[in-house]
């Protein structure tokens, strides 16, 4: 299975043609013949996705100092990482679906998969799996983020707890403002000489959840590529 990961193969038919041809050369592998697509089958339906996890792991554990040696990048903070989802659908008689129903078609269910990137190695450190439906700031709260780290997502990641956790540990992070948010400005700075002209507004505000006061810093910038804030 990781080397029909590697070579893109797409079916068991497929990957019993190819090892087929290297029939002669699985020895190393400890077989003597290949295994019937029917075998294969069944050993990857009971196969859990732990098992390459584990391999992953153990990979960027073992060569993951060497990632960042090699990469260009100078970033002007250390211990950037940066965190996002993406959907796999699938049916929905499988897993749930997510958001509203579509006007035309059926909703199709799926798998969310949640990474976290080093930025300086351009490789996952971190990756989970859920349901398509579950809400998107539920994976913060598997990250073990270091004092000083920064970490940046979008606004689907928004969880002030989590925010309120992460200034008592001096995390820092970088998101989008939901248009629905709440808050009340506290102070606002005056712009300095080198401030770029796309910063319009730079602020304090603090926000209230549960009780909870939290201090955010909010800064408005216009982006001329997209003609928005």
């Amino acid at each position: 299975m990781l080397y029909a990961a590697l070579s893109g193969v797409s079916s068991l038919r497929e990957l019993s043609t190819v090892m087929l041809a290297c029939e002669g050369k699985l020895s190393h592998l400890g077989l003597e013949s290949f295994p019937r697509r029917s075998t294969l089958s069944d050993a990857n339906a009971n196969r859990t996705s732990e098992v390459f996890a584990s391999i992953y792991y153990s990979l960027l554990d073992k060569y993951g100092r060497f990632l960042s040696d090699s990469n260009s990048l100078r970033l002007p903070v250390k211990h950037l990482k940066i965190v996002d989802s993406s959907t796999i659908s699938l049916f929905s008689d499988i897993l749930k679906g997510v958001g509203r129903n579509p006007i035309n078609g059926r909703k199709k269910g799926g798998i969310k998969m949640h990474t976290m990137i080093n930025a300086l190695e351009d490789v996952p450190c971190l990756v989970r799996f859920s349901s398509a439906a579950t809400h998107d700031h539920t994976f913060l709260r598997e990250l073990d983020l270091k004092k000083g780290s920064f970490v940046v997502f979008d606004k689907a990641y928004t969880d002030y707890r989590q925010f309120f956790e992460w200034t008592q540990q001096d995390i820092y992070f970088v998101t989008r403002q939901k248009e629905n948010a709440s808050y009340k400005n506290l102070e606002e700075f005056d712009p300095q000489h080198n401030t770029p002209n796309n910063i319009l507004r730079d602020e304090i505000i603090t926000v209230e959840k549960n009780g909870q006061i939290i201090e955010l810093r909010r800064v408005a910038y216009w982006d001329d590529g997209k003609k928005n804030l």
